[in-house]
């Protein structure tokens, strides 16, 4: 029994496991872990079929599912950045809320041990669990703390516009910072936090 829950394509559906949560997952024990899973996943599907951009004008010929080739050109954090980011900000929970969460950044930033910008991009075995999520918390959060609220939105507009080459252009465009620029940056702003 797992609390948990899934945005799949081809036909785009949220998939929601409702097992009462057993772990402190998503924040989860709140009134709202329902709502939180809910919120992380519908953010997926608003994210990803979003009917603007190169692919979105492909998608109007060809059908929806053209929408969704914006995701292979996305590192992991910035699909679970933002989906970690609205389920703190429209829930009583989310990652952004929880001690246990935040643990598995603050320590390997204190340590100075934290992954690399580009192992960021990617799931693994080694710690923190769940990377791609805890990279796109810290980076989504920064950016929209640092650069405004509607940071990330405005980088996201700017990348589907043309997907090909990833979102590397469209951070400098928006920010004036190169992605590694950013997460050096980044790295910083969170070791003087957690001092």
């Amino acid at each position: 029994d797992f609390a948990n829950g899934s945005f799949a394509p081809a036909p785009n559906r949220i998939t929601l496991y409702v097992a009462s949560p057993t772990e402190n997952f998503l924040g989860a024990r709140t009134e709202s872990w329902l709502k939180a899973v809910f919120t992380h996943e519908l953010t997926h599907y608003v994210h990803l079929t979003d009917p603007r951009g190169l692919f979105g004008t492909i998608s109007r010929f060809v059908g929806e599912f053209a929408q969704l080739l914006n995701w292979p050109f996305m590192p992991g954090w910035m699909v679970e950045g933002i989906t970690t980011d609205r389920e703190t900000a429209y829930t009583e929970g989310g990652r952004g809320r929880s001690v246990p969460f935040e643990m598995t950044y603050k320590a390997p930033i204190l340590e100075d041990r934290l992954f690399s910008l580009a192992q960021a991009a990617y799931m693994s075995d080694y710690p923190p669990s769940g990377r791609i999520y805890v990279a796109g918390n810290m980076l989504v959060r920064y950016l929209n703390e640092t650069y405004g609220d509607d940071t990330f939105a405005r980088i996201y507009r700017r990348f589907i516009d043309f997907p090909l080459l990833g979102p590397w252009g469209a951070i400098k465009h928006v920010t004036g910072k190169s992605g590694t620029e950013l997460f050096e940056e980044m790295k910083t702003h969170y070791r003087h936090k957690f001092a």
